[in-house]
């Protein structure tokens, strides 16, 4: 799978996304959950649905750099 049809699955879809080699993205006792101004809803979402589903804790970061972290941010480009 190629790394925009990833972004294809995904709804809404990310503006980034990365992905190994051969088109996954892994997600891991060590993936951690960053959350932007304004995305605490979907990060209480994320973590409660995702986390639950896949049996990972997905912890906060401190900050939305470094390996293996989920980034959740408001695109105020868009229109709502």
């Amino acid at each position: 799978m190629a790394q925009d049809e990833f972004k294809d699955d995904v709804i809404p879809a990310p503006r980034v996304t990365a992905v190994l080699n051969d088109g996954t993205a892994v997600l891991d006792a060590d993936t951690t959950l960053w959350a932007g101004p304004g995305t605490a809803t979907a990060e209480r979402w994320l973590r409660g649905t995702l986390g639950a589903a896949l049996g990972l804790p997905l912890p906060p970061a401190a900050s939305p750099d470094g390996p293996n972290r989920v980034r959740l941010r408001v695109d105020d480009a868009l229109e709502p």
